[in-house]
């Protein structure tokens, strides 16, 4: 479990608070759906933030050239985007219930 741990806490506090954000706006903007949407953008800013992280790796002189890692580095990623996806529900959830307290009411009866 400390690994799992260590995978979370690997995302600078700027990341953290990006997946923050972009969980927090898709679910009370889109409610139901927004929660769905907020996850995707989450599931493709960790990626993003993989791929640079690797390319950085790879640019550095002492890079050894591991070939064959492609399927290794896809399982990594799928697996961060299924922890910060799983750490980043109840702020999903908070929101949407929020997003139903704020509905705004119409203000007289529907005929």
């Amino acid at each position: 479990m400390p690994s799992m741990l260590h995978q979370l806490l690997s995302y600078s506090p700027i990341a953290w608070l990006t997946f923050l954000c972009i969980t927090a706006i898709a679910s009370f903007a889109g409610r139901g759906w927004g929660i769905i949407a907020g996850h995707v953008a989450v599931a493709f800013a960790v990626l993003g933030f993989d791929v640079q992280w690797v390319q950085s790796e790879i640019a550095e002189s002492d890079w050894s050239g591991t070939p064959d890692q492609d399927i290794v580095f896809l399982v990594g990623v799928a697996i961060r985007v299924v922890l910060v996806n799983a750490a980043l529900l109840p702020v999903a959830i908070l929101f949407r219930r929020l997003s139903l307290r704020w509905r705004p009411r119409p203000s007289q009866p529907v005929a």
